[in-house]
């Protein structure tokens, strides 16, 4: 580049003092080869690639898309340094155990500036109500107001929500509805409940307007409560709403969540004896069935 500069210099020098020396439309393709190399290495120095999981088979085949899969038989290679000025995001689909090994490497090999990785933490088994890790889709609540909460979408590709396949190139609205559950669940265990005090949580109403695809890319799930009773730390009701959005505005959805947290041992006689009514009921039925069904065999006999 510096040789350039220095060629380019001249050549208008010259320009100047002897006129008929240099052509102008010369000194002008000097200058756009100039602009034009000015550009290419800006382009270059603002590659970002997006890192999404193997499922995501369509969406990857999109430019600046690449599967995680391909990432790691990267770095598998010893010598391997990604191109000046090329940013890996690590987006949606991977796993904690396989995003904590590609730190592990980008860190040991010196190019962990290369790397772009989820800021936020994953939440925990205790506010996500999840056994298993791959089964947890958010990141760890934040509060940014009395009434306001933001998360971000964490996506396993293991996820029983994925386990069985991918359609197209959108994260399927199921998974947006999962995550939506687990997001007031986080929040209401991070921010409200009495520590002291193990809850069961009553979905009463549950509504989702879909607006637009969401890709698996960056998601926000921005999180309101509008209205709310929480006096009483035994039963404690709930009215939200959630928009789950793509990183630069786009919103995928909109959901409105009511519900309650109760303290356990009161639902859980609720439940026990809606259990035993439930299994009455369908024994009486069955046996009205069975009765019917003999008198028949007695008729026709």
């Amino acid at each position: 580049m510096l040789w350039l500069l220095i060629f380019l210099g001249l050549v208008i020098h010259s320009e100047v003092i002897v006129v008929n020396v240099v052509d102008n439309s010369f000194v002008r393709w000097i200058y756009d080869t100039f602009c034009c190399i000015l550009m290419m290495e800006k382009n270059m120095e603002n590659k970002t690639v997006y890192v999404v999981g193997d499922k995501f088979e369509l969406f990857s085949q999109n430019s600046s898309v690449l599967k995680i899969k391909t990432l790691e038989d990267r770095l598998s290679k010893g010598d391997y340094v990604p191109d000046r000025g090329t940013l890996y995001v690590l987006s949606q689909g991977i796993s904690q155990d396989r995003l904590n090994c590609i730190v592990s490497k980008v860190k040991a090999k010196g190019i962990d500036r290369f790397f772009a990785f989820p800021k936020s933490p994953l939440a925990g088994k205790l506010l996500s109500h999840k056994h298993q890790q791959q089964n947890i889709m958010i990141s760890d609540p934040r509060q940014i107001s009395e009434n306001e909460f933001q998360l971000e979408l964490r996506l396993d590709e293991n996820c029983a929500d994925m386990a069985d396949h991918c359609t197209g190139q959108h994260i399927q609205g199921m998974v947006l509805i999962e995550s939506a559950r687990q997001a007031f669940l986080a929040v209401t265990e991070k921010y409200f409940v009495n520590q002291k005090i193990k809850y069961y949580f009553v979905i009463d109403s549950f509504n989702i307007n879909y607006i637009g695809f969401i890709y698996p890319l960056g998601v926000n799930i921005y999180y309101r409560i509008n209205k709310s009773k929480t006096k009483n730390q035994n039963r404690m009701s709930f009215s939200v709403t959630m928009e789950i959005s793509q990183i630069g505005g786009l919103i995928g959805c909109q959901v409105d969540v009511e519900f309650t947290a109760f303290e356990s041992s009161v639902i859980e006689k609720i439940e026990a004896k809606q259990a035993r009514d439930s299994i009455s009921n369908a024994r009486s039925v069955l046996t009205q069935k069975e009765s019917k069904v003999f008198s028949e065999d007695v008729v026709s006999s």
